[in-house]
């Protein structure tokens, strides 16, 4: 099968904070690019949802972003310890979000 991401994966865990509305979620990065990561939690949020993460880099340092849940991976309990679950997650560029606030000002 022919891989179709634009950008290179790296295995990096990193904390994540994330929620629609506000951070009240956890989970960690199973891979991360430059357009996207894999989120591994239970705590999974609906399809083309947009979230909020917060990528803990260091013990100091975090890094906000805005993104679209593009897709699940559900694990049954009793395998989790084996394969995590979690969903994917498309980062939003910077246009796209002013884009977003600008037609709410228009419309």
């Amino acid at each position: 099968m022919a891989e179709k991401r634009q950008h290179r994966r790296f295995k990096k865990r990193y904390t994540v904070r994330f929620g629609t509305d506000d951070l009240s979620k956890s989970g960690f990065t199973g891979d991360i690019s430059k357009g996207g990561a894999f989120i591994h939690t239970t705590q999974l949020i609906p399809l083309d949802a947009r979230i909020h993460l917060q990528i803990q880099v260091d013990p100091k340092n975090f890094v906000l972003f805005e993104g679209i849940v593009q897709r699940h991976r559900r694990v049954p309990p009793e395998l989790r310890h084996v394969e995590p679950g979690g969903f994917g997650v498309r980062f939003l560029y910077p246009g796209e979000v002013v884009a977003d606030i600008v037609n709410k000002d228009t419309a």
